[in-house]
């Protein structure tokens, strides 16, 4: 069975903006205007601040232009129209009698915005989450994506400048995930064509032969003695050799990415032999 997995990431703001361990796609440095409180992300050279509301969605990874959140008595409710399009769950709407219903690994659900009980496959049970219609568009709390669409959900903020920031991450892989050293191969791989792509021939740093001074000696080093750092539910994460950022390879997919964060800013970009090296 598909396991679909949500979790809520809050940044934690010190000095400067922490890496997001989630959160990867192009981005474009020189797309910088001026310094703000505002707190954005650049995806694909966009900028994506969804209206300085502090409130950001991912899917697999990628930021969600466009999805509403709405708080009502401290319970955040999405858009269920567009989260199960993201997760590919079939959703009609009765308009004779207002009844939604679902698919959903087979399960077939049905309910009706505001009733205190659901049907999961013809059979009623208390609803253990809220449905609300708003503005035409129905509406579902967190507890609903956990109990209704195989989702396991963890919720917080975190304050950042008066500011509460939220975090949610959708993402579903229905596969096993590589290892620390499969990772660990990939990234090197990818490492050593950006190497040879900019400097030449790479060689592996010898036992006891001494580090050449220079970018060139530092990233051979560097792909030398490469090695995981943290981990988190999706992502195995280095440490740039140059501590300007971070690596990320997709414990599900195998792509690498890295993400670069100054003050309210955060960059990210695919993983290409032409910019591994720089973030321009």
């Amino acid at each position: 069975m598909k396991k679909l997995f949500v979790m809520v990431i809050v940044l934690v703001f010190l000095m400067n903006i922490s890496f997001i361990n989630i959160i990867f796609a192009n981005a474009n440095e020189n797309n910088i205007i001026e310094e703000s409180n505002d707190i954005s992300i650049y995806y694909e050279k966009q900028i994506y601040n969804y209206n300085n509301k502090y409130e950001f969605i991912f899917f697999n990874g990628l930021p969600l232009s466009n999805i509403n959140i709405i708080d009502i008595d401290n319970d955040k409710f999405l858009p269920l129209r567009r989260i199960s399009d993201y997760l590919n769950i079939n959703l009609k709407w009765n308009n004779s009698n207002g009844i939604i219903t679902m698919i959903v690994e087979n399960n077939k659900i049905d309910f009706k915005n505001g009733d205190s009980y659901i049907i999961v496959n013809d059979k009623k049970s208390v609803f253990n989450g809220k449905s609300k219609l708003i503005d035409g568009t129905t509406y579902v709390n967190i507890e609903f994506i956990k109990n209704y669409l195989n989702c396991n959900v963890e919720y917080f903020t975190k304050n950042h400048k008066g500011k509460d920031l939220l975090y949610i991450s959708i993402y579903n892989y229905d596969k096993s995930p590589i290892s620390k050293a499969e990772s660990t191969k990939i990234l090197k791989n990818n490492l050593i064509n950006a190497y040879e792509f900019k400097f030449g021939k790479f060689i592996p740093l010898l036992g006891g032969e001494i580090k050449e001074e220079g970018d060139k000696g530092d990233l051979r080093y560097y792909i030398t003695n490469i090695e995981v750092i943290s981990e988190n539910s999706i992502y195995y994460i280095y440490k740039d050799y140059r501590l300007y950022y971070n690596f990320y390879v997709n414990k599900y997919t195998g792509n690498v990415y890295k993400i670069y964060s100054d003050n309210n800013y955060i960059f990210i970009e695919d993983f290409n032999i032409e910019n591994a090296l720089n973030f321009e």
